[in-house]
């Protein structure tokens, strides 16, 4: 997902600014299959779509609320965004069920190449540490 090697020459802060600090978005370091297999065992066949779609509105509602100088907890924006997503693919999921589906961000795994790519960083970047 990192596209380390994509860089034509080695990786540099801009000008002469150290870099100290990285920022990723979670959805490029996490892959959601759990996620989705945890969609389907409650949705069925239309457990993919309805984690495509919860993901679209999630995205949506961090920025809307990021804009609008607001705080919502993950979680709440998360059961909203299943629940819309449902409600879109025209499911109806208990209040038990958006839990377990909001509860499965808490184990998502990273991409199988985060780890290198981000220790790669931290070496060519200088970084004091990483976490996993």
């Amino acid at each position: 997902m990192i596209a380390i090697g994509a860089a034509s020459g080695p990786l540099r802060g801009a000008g002469r600014r150290a870099v100290r600090a990285l920022a990723f978005d979670a959805f490029v370091l996490f892959n959601p299959e759990a996620l989705v297999k945890r969609a389907r065992e409650i949705a069925g066949d239309e457990g993919a779509a309805l984690v495509r779609a919860a993901s679209t509105k999630l995205f949506g509602y961090t920025w809307y609320y990021t804009s609008a100088g607001r705080y919502a907890e993950f979680d709440e924006l998360a059961a909203g965004a299943f629940s819309s997503a449902a409600k879109g693919l025209g499911l109806n999921l208990s209040d038990a069920e958006t839990d377990r589906l909001v509860e499965g961000y808490a184990h998502l795994e990273l991409w199988r190449d985060v780890p290198d790519a981000l220790e790669t960083l931290r070496t060519v970047l200088g970084l004091s540490a990483v976490p996993r």
